[in-house]
């Protein structure tokens, strides 16, 4: 097996995994900074992985998808945090005596 006929797809399917993962623990309540952690090196390895792959004229599919569920997992993240605080500091703030 020669060396340039894998190239990016460790990065790639690392992407892939942890992008799975960060999307998984985006939905647990306790987990939203492994979530961020997960998204944001799938993130990375992915950007990684896809570069290899465009380079290598190879297939795509992984690196993208690791990257696009990285993203996923953060804005979910982000998305619950902006929520909870608004729930808990909105609802004091509006409520007029």
């Amino acid at each position: 097996m020669t060396e340039n006929v894998k190239s990016g797809m460790g990065y790639c399917i690392t992407s892939l995994i942890l992008g799975i993962l960060g999307t998984i623990t985006a939905f647990i309540p306790c987990f939203g900074f492994w979530a961020v952690l997960f998204g944001l090196i799938s993130i990375i390895f992915g950007g990684i992985g896809l570069g290899q792959s465009i380079k290598a004229d190879e297939n795509k599919g992984l690196g993208m998808a690791g990257l696009i569920l990285g993203v996923v997992a953060v804005i979910l993240v982000i998305l619950r945090l902006y929520l909870w605080t608004n729930t808990f500091t909105g609802s004091s703030t509006s409520i007029v005596y």
